[in-house]
């Protein structure tokens, strides 16, 4: 394919091309660039391979649930310890087919149903309609292992299909409670972990060929409506962003793990810590709106799975060498989970337009400056790494042919017609013309 597009009075053409990758290695997962970013690693800037975040161990494969529709186990079946969820002390669970454990009873409800609002006590690592039926779908497996020298329990859904009978797509992912009582009787650790979402719903759910409708929910709930007694990932309900098509906010692009976790920062991974009964802290950081342009960077939103305050420099920005000064606004307000958003602006000397200047930042979310349920504050500071570059709306780290594609499609337009991107709108004024040709052609394949 290819274009042109006026440039000082002559035509510039270029053509598309993309390099092919190695074939990613057996235990590795391909995946885009990292594009909401919420560990602490710098943005990836081109394809990679990621090890497993899936914990393979042969315990976890010990026990199987039979090929099935909405099925569970015929009763509830040992943690191997005793974990205190929310004042509850459980010893059991029940292992569904669609995607959860319960503690109160088995569940075979194919649509995912609010976790927020549920009487139900579950964990779910991704509530919907697994279908395993079909000899080209993994079982569900289960039973104990060790993590780390602890004692746990997981459950795999290793290449799963969706219903009715379809393994056209297949999702692999993993739950694991995690014995803690070394800090305190009853303590655990949950973990979610992701390799694969290719589906999020089932035919019976609104899907159609395993997408839309009433998609996938992920976190837990004792079934009290209290406060922070229940969360939703972002994502949870809303179709197409929980898969791997979505290199934004998909789940396997994204962690709140951070350099000090278990493991240290593995993108697929989720981990809550459960102390004296009550969920601590944790929190996701978006760029932007989600989405995976770095053209104009305006905000970030912080997610916390609980309803938390903040003291004074909670959060921190981290700017480049040569940046001038950039002040944070913060305005905090409540999901509809009860949870905390915070919503990040910037403003300041460092602003151009309305977005940071080019560069690598980072934020810094303080975590003995966050507090949440009962006091308990975030495990460990978050620091999430990110970068601006004007013209990168494609979100490589590099403004290439693509991005220069884009742009040609909006060029010369204004607020309120159909082809208007405001991530190109370089000054704000609501144009997009030479003013930003000119920006574009200076950072022609430069990369941050």
């Amino acid at each position: 394919m290819t274009f042109c597009m006026p440039l000082a009075g002559r035509w510039v053409g270029a053509r598309f091309s993309r390099r092919r990758g190695a074939r990613p290695a057996a235990n590795s997962r391909r995946f885009r660039p990292v594009l909401a970013d919420v560990g602490a690693v710098v943005e990836a800037l081109e394809d990679r391979n990621l090890l497993s975040a899936i914990q393979n161990l042969p315990g976890f494969a010990a026990n199987v649930l039979d090929r099935n529709d909405d099925g569970s186990t015929s009763s509830a079946v040992p943690l191997g310890f005793t974990a205190n969820f929310f004042g509850v002390s459980r010893s059991t669970a029940f292992v569904n087919n669609n995607g959860n454990i319960t503690f109160d009873a088995a569940l075979a409800e194919y649509t995912p149903f609010p976790l927020t609002t549920t009487s139900r006590q579950i964990i779910a690592p991704f509530f919907g309609d697994v279908d395993t039926r079909s000899l080209s779908s993994g079982v569900v497996t289960y039973g104990t292992d060790t993590v780390n020298g602890h004692a746990a329990f997981g459950v795999d859904y290793i290449n799963v299909g969706y219903f009715s009978v379809e393994t056209n797509k297949l999702n692999s992912f993993q739950v694991i409670l995690i014995d803690r009582s070394d800090t305190g009787a009853g303590n655990f650790d949950l973990e979610f972990n992701y390799d694969k979402v290719q589906w999020e719903t089932g035919d019976f759910s609104g899907g159609v060929d395993g997408l839309g409708g009433s998609s996938a929910r992920v976190g837990y709930s004792n079934g009290t409506g209290g406060a922070g007694t229940s969360f939703e990932l972002a994502g949870s309900a809303s179709p197409g962003a929980l898969l791997d098509t979505n290199t934004a906010t998909g789940l396997i692009y994204n962690t709140n793990t951070t350099p000090t976790s278990p493991g240290g920062v593995v993108n697929g991974r989720y981990i809550f810590q459960v102390r004296s009964g009550v969920v601590a802290p944790a929190v996701t950081v978006q760029v932007n709106d989600g989405g995976f342009q770095r053209s104009m960077v305006t905000s970030l939103q912080a997610t916390f799975n609980q309803p938390v305050t903040f003291d004074s420099g909670a959060f921190q920005l981290v700017t480049p060498v040569g940046v001038q000064a950039v002040s944070l606004g913060v305005v905090n307000s409540t999901n509809s989970s009860g949870n905390t958003v915070s919503t990040i602006t910037f403003s300041g000397a460092g602003i151009v337009g309305r977005s940071l200047e080019d560069g690598r930042y980072t934020l810094n979310v303080v975590g003995s400056r966050v507090h949440g349920v009962g006091g308990a504050t975030l495990a460990n500071d978050l620091n999430v790494n990110f970068y601006r570059l004007y013209g990168d709306v494609i979100g490589t780290g590099t403004d290439d042919n693509f991005d220069l594609f884009e742009f040609r499609a909006a060029y010369l337009s204004s607020v309120g017609q159909a082809n208007f991107n405001p991530a190109f709108d370089f000054n704000n004024d609501g144009v997009i013309n030479t003013v930003e040709l000119n920006q574009m052609f200076s950072r022609r394949n430069k990369s941050v």
